[in-house]
This record gives C-alpha cells, structure tokens and sequence, in this order.
C-alpha cells in the first residue's frame, strides 16, 4: 500500500470516527454493516474497529446476496 493511499485510509477513518463519536447517545450502542463480496475484508475490519473506537458495542454484519443465474 502506498503511503498517499495509507495517509488517505487515516484520514477516512479518522473521520469516520469523528462522525460516529459525534452522534446523539440514543443513535449509538447498535450499527449494521452491510456489503458484498466487491466490500474488502480489510476494510471491513476497519469500519468494525472504528465503530468500535465509538460508542458503538453492537455490530452485525449483513450482506447483500445475488441469485445465481
């Protein structure tokens, strides 16, 4: 990973965790994360650790599956 793209991913998450932090209490506690197989397991986690740098305790994961065909 380059370094623009590492200071990038910083960022993203840094603002992420402001957002999150800066939710109203009764908004916090439950978050679903919700993707498919194009969503990088990487990132996943970092959506999960940021969440939980939060006030977020309760996170599930859904995905979106597509019928073969």
């Amino acid at each position: 990973q380059s370094r623009s793209s590492a200071a990038s991913d910083v960022y993203k998450r840094q603002a992420l965790h402001k957002v999150l932090s800066e939710m109203p209490e009764e908004v916090g506690g439950q978050v679903t994360i919700m993707g498919d197989r194009s969503l990088p397991y990487e990132l996943v986690k970092k959506i999960m650790r940021t969440c939980q740098e939060s006030r977020f305790t309760q996170i599930a994961l859904a995905v979106n599956q597509v019928e073969a065909g």
